[in-house]
């Protein structure tokens, strides 16, 4: 069994497609890359770490923010849309060739509190980084790496 995928036109087997899509793997994976490099993708998927981090769905950090307040998709991406620091910092990273060191990320202010329009702005990524050391979240999240690695080898986990 085959299946023509609509963006590079080629017949492949059903199995280089994923379940009801019309473009193949490859394609997909392209296609979501691309979608990402624009504001509204990048917006969308900072939005989807947000919300995994709040609903405790990142274990790297769930005992740290789960529970923690979060505005609303639409409402962020309408706050986003109107921080000129992001705008400047996004043609940034473009220009620097995608350049993880000065992605813009979304910084809590106060590390205590969730993601509420009082709360949040956008830095670089190194920026967020020397930040989250200066205040101690850091070494909060790694003495918490070390009392669970430490229960599970007690525990024989």
């Amino acid at each position: 069994m085959t299946g023509h995928c609509s963006m590079c036109k080629l017949t492949k087997p059903r199995s280089e497609f994923h379940k009801n899509q019309s473009t193949c793997k490859p394609c997909h994976v392209l296609r979501q890359r691309q979608y990402r490099r624009t504001i509204r993708g990048f917006l969308d998927q900072k939005y989807t770490a947000m919300s995994k981090r709040v609903r405790g769905k990142d274990s790297r950090c769930a005992h740290i923010m789960n529970g923690m307040d979060i505005i609303s998709r639409s409402s962020f991406i309408e706050w986003a849309y109107e921080q000129p620091t992001l705008k400047r910092l996004f043609r940034q990273y473009k220009q620097s060739n995608w350049d993880f060191k000065i992605c813009p990320t979304v910084d809590r202010i106060d590390p205590t509190r969730g993601y509420t329009f009082d709360n949040m702005r956008f830095i670089t990524q190194s920026e967020n980084a020397k930040h989250r050391w200066d205040n101690g979240t850091i070494q909060s999240m790694v003495d918490g790496y070390k009392n669970s690695f430490a229960y599970c080898r007690s525990r024989k986990v």
